[in-house]
């Protein structure tokens, strides 16, 4: 299977999927939204996340009424109105198209710059989203204090790991359970050779396009794009914690752990 990109300029190119897996039974809704033209990109996302399958089940059986979280810091019903609008798409025997007007009304209350009829990012879009509808839901309610812990006698599993704990102790919910996973960023000096890690959650990653003759590029050779060694120097050189002076080094992204849906945001306009 592929996928192909058509970009304003004229120019395409063409990912192959073949290593990624892909259900041959999946079911869509047969019902569509309507919203005005320009806010295709609101349309687009809804439509993904109504099909995500275990996202829909949870609105579909009214199991995230049970996590709402009446101390949200949005006091909004973002959740219970997406919701409703999944399970309108699911189980409406009607053919007509549906309006989300009071689910747009609470994303707008939410995240404001959504208010009005301009067209916006999609990626932006459910990124707020999802954030939305995680604190919503979020099964931490008093957030512990954050405490300063030296973990450089640990192995960089062990350090991952820890991080992810705290990191769930305070921001937990079906949405994370989906969502979030995890990066290690990998910092190696190349004069004393000391190599700083940090580990940071993540919604999706931005890959950029692998260059290659034929045209054609897989998914993974944009993912290996994304994770390969650079080289900071000149300008980019960082300050390292040993030498504490700026040395020349490696920096190397690498994907600790896997969200169960990862989103992937690919940046048409930075080909490498």
């Amino acid at each position: 299977m592929a996928l192909e990109l058509y970009f304003p300029q004229g120019n395409h190119c063409t990912f192959q999927l073949d290593s990624f897996y892909w259900a041959s039974s999946l079911v869509f809704s047969n019902l569509y939204i309507v919203l005005l033209s320009f806010q295709c990109f609101m349309n687009s996302i809804l439509q993904c996340l109504s099909n995500t399958h275990d996202l829909r089940d949870y609105c579909l059986h009214n199991s995230h009424r049970r996590d709402l979280n009446n101390n949200s810091r949005a006091n909004t019903a973002l959740m219970e109105e997406f919701a409703k609008l999944t399970q309108t798409l699911w189980r409406s025997t009607s053919s007509d198209a549906v309006s989300p007007s009071e689910f747009k009304t609470q994303i707008q209350k939410y995240a404001p710059r959504f208010v009005g009829y301009n067209q916006q990012d999609a990626q932006e879009f459910l990124r707020f989203l999802l954030d939305g509808l995680h604190n919503d839901v979020n099964r931490v309610t008093v957030r512990p204090r954050i405490q300063v812990q030296d973990f450089d006698h640990l192995s960089d599993d062990e350090k991952g790991k820890i991080m992810w704990s705290k990191y769930l102790e305070r921001e937990d919910s079906k949405v994370v359970d989906l969502f979030v996973g995890q990066l290690k960023s990998s910092l190696t000096c190349s004069d004393c050779g000391y190599c700083s890690t940090v580990f940071d959650p993540f919604w999706d990653l931005s890959l950029p396009i692998a260059k290659k003759s034929s045209g054609e590029v897989s998914l993974m050779d944009c993912i290996r794009l994304f994770t390969k060694e650079d080289v900071l120097d000149g300008d980019e050189k960082p300050t390292c914690y040993r030498c504490k002076s700026r040395r020349k080094c490696t920096k190397k992204f690498t994907i600790q752990k896997f969200p169960k849906i990862l989103v992937l945001r690919i940046l048409s306009q930075q080909v490498y």
